[in-house]
């Protein structure tokens, strides 16, 4: 069924919005916060039950309905994992036909796979939220149009988390008419805590110019990268007592190996004594707060780093790789620096940070330019208004709270 052709959805319904999997990464982060403003009754979300996801979503009041994808490398074979994807589709199509469903959201591209052809069968008008570059470059030919192919037959939206990824996907053959700009925003979750005392109880140094990195550990966001520039950034003020602090874990079991190199890296002069590796965190806002200066160094094109937005919500200016979204939210020069993402460049735009004042400035416009531009509230009512657009109208939630 093309988007065009539509049944109308139930009095009642609501919108199902599709996870593939319920490990915590950036994607289902968002989720939360869209569903932190969002009425619980015009919602579920389809993910597996016993899964950390499931109960975040939970906790914030939300209902979830027991869903999970097949991984070709789990299953082992290619007649196995046809079977199990038959049976996921068949467990999707059961769950919104229990309950009216007006609107399917496949929240990640990947889940495109079930959703598509559920909105196929029961005319279930759908969209598709990419956070990810999907094209051929990014995640091969052959998957990248097994994604593009049932987008672009059955859904009536593809939101693109930044311009970078929306001309990517125009480029790769979407509908232009049907891609649409919704860049994420988020809130923060506690109060700032002063720098001094988030130092203390992370273990940092309490003077001295402090950079940070935040984020999964894996070879294309670049920490290695991060690890030189500062290398040489400390090489040029050697009197200056500045640290680098690393938070964040490996995901895959793919980057493991990843984070045993950057320990190498940090033990070898001139980073020994000087780097600090915090690992997997729960409490970012606290490492940000921590933090002087925020670095985002991705070597690949980077989507739509949350990293700006929490850093500018902390006060916190940023130096950010030029490849992909995030100088859509780093106003250069104002509230940050965006740079070639390589260590030379990023030692050199340290090199503006160093001044105190100029810090202050920058990381005070930024939180103005996060709360304006990229609350919580302004993502969820863009995301509202396209299920409005499609015949389920959802309200705002009543947890709603400031952006500051």
């Amino acid at each position: 069924m093309r988007p065009g052709r539509r049944r109308r959805a139930p009095d009642g319904a609501r919108v199902a919005l599709v996870m593939a999997h319920g490990k915590m990464a950036g994607a289902e982060r968002i989720l939360l916060e869209l569903l932190t403003d969002t009425a619980p009754a015009g919602v579920v979300v389809c993910a597996p039950q016993a899964s950390a996801l499931a109960g975040e979503v939970e906790a914030i009041g939300h209902r979830v309905w027991d869903f999970s994808l097949p991984k070709l490398a789990e299953v082992g074979s290619a007649a196995g994992y046809a079977r199990c994807l038959t049976g996921a589709l068949g467990r999707l199509a059961a769950l919104v036909r229990d309950e009216p469903v007006g609107v399917l959201h496949a929240f990640v591209a990947n889940t495109v796979k079930a959703v598509a052809p559920v909105a196929a069968v029961t005319g279930i008008p759908a969209l598709v939220s990419v956070h990810e570059m999907t094209d051929a470059a990014a995640i091969g030919g052959l998957r990248s149009r097994l994604q593009r192919w049932p987008a672009t037959l059955t859904m009536a939206k593809i939101t693109a988390v930044s311009q970078a990824v929306a001309d990517r996907l125009v480029a790769a053959g979407y509908p232009a008419d049907r891609v649409v700009v919704v860049h994420n925003g988020i809130a923060r979750r506690a109060p700032r805590t002063p720098a001094a005392a988030a130092r203390r109880q992370l273990g940092l140094p309490a003077e001295g110019l402090v950079i940070g990195v935040v984020g999964r550990l894996t070879r294309w966001k670049g920490q290695d990268v991060a690890l030189e520039a500062f290398a040489r950034f400390a090489q040029r003020h050697p009197d200056l007592p500045a640290h680098l602090a690393v938070a964040g874990g490996p995901f895959e079991a793919s980057d493991v190996a990843y984070e045993q190199r950057l320990r190498q890296q940090a033990g070898r002069p001139p980073l020994a004594g000087r780097v600090h590796l915090l690992g997997h965190r729960q409490d970012a806002e606290l490492v940000y707060d921590a933090l002087d200066v925020v670095l985002v160094p991705s070597v690949e094109a980077d989507p739509f780093p949350t990293v700006v937005l929490e850093a500018g919500l902390a006060g916190r200016p940023v130096v950010a790789s030029a490849l992909g979204g995030a100088g859509e939210a780093v106003v250069d020069g104002w509230t940050g620096l965006v740079t070639d993402p390589t260590a030379d460049a990023f030692a050199g735009a340290l090199e503006r940070m160093v001044d105190p004042a100029w810090r202050a400035r920058a990381g005070a416009v930024a939180t103005v330019h996060v709360q304006r531009h990229f609350s919580r509230h302004r993502f969820a009512a863009d995301l509202h208004r396209l299920w409005g657009d499609l015949g389920v109208p959802v309200g705002a939630g009543a947890q709603q709270t400031s952006d500051r």
